[in-house]
């Protein structure tokens, strides 16, 4: 009857204990569902967050390219100044080298700018068109000790061109610190 006795108790400690175990489980689910849908949340939040910093990047790289081609473009027409000072005053040894850095200048302007128009990226190939003549024109000189011709339309076409590519630094310069 003992055995009895302490089958039938331990018979009443299991239930006892499935009793109190139920509900335990049915509070782990719940802790382990809020748990779930909290880290749920914390992924939202992260991926929100992951996205804005990849977009200020982005605006970040714009603005660094767009600053760089404004500087690009500053460079570039102080030197058309230093070329026309030079053929002003007939020293025309370094000026072939200038025009090919100028020229060098501003095709990367164009190679390399997303925020400049098609408009403008013809406008910066006409000037690049323009001064490989005067390149040409006064390097043929140079090398042939030939007397110069066109020299007194040089610093006109290119004081043309700065005419020319200076509304497309302006304008770049104005879209620096712009939302996208």
């Amino acid at each position: 009857m003992a055995e009895i006795n302490f089958l039938s108790l331990i018979s009443l400690l299991g239930s006892i204990a499935s009793l109190i175990g139920i509900p335990l489980a049915i509070i782990s689910v719940r802790q382990a569902r809020k748990a779930a849908l909290n880290s749920a949340e914390e992924a939202r939040a992260s991926k929100e967050a992951s996205l804005q910093a990849r977009d200020e990047v982005e605006k970040f790289r714009r603005e660094i390219g767009l600053i760089s081609n404004v500087i690009d473009f500053e460079k570039a027409l102080s030197l058309m100044d230093d070329i026309k000072s030079f053929i002003r005053h007939s020293n025309f040894g370094p000026v072939p080298d200038k025009i090919a850095i100028l020229i060098w200048l501003l095709n990367t302007i164009r190679s390399s700018s997303m925020e400049i128009s098609e408009e403008a990226k013809s406008e910066i190939q006409e000037s690049v068109v323009a001064l490989r003549k005067i390149e040409k024109s006064i390097d043929r000189s140079v090398t042939s000790q030939q007397p110069l011709k066109g020299m007194a339309s040089f610093n006109r076409v290119i004081s043309e061109q700065i005419d020319l590519l200076q509304p497309i630094l302006i304008d770049l310069k104005n879209r620096i610190g712009e939302p996208k």
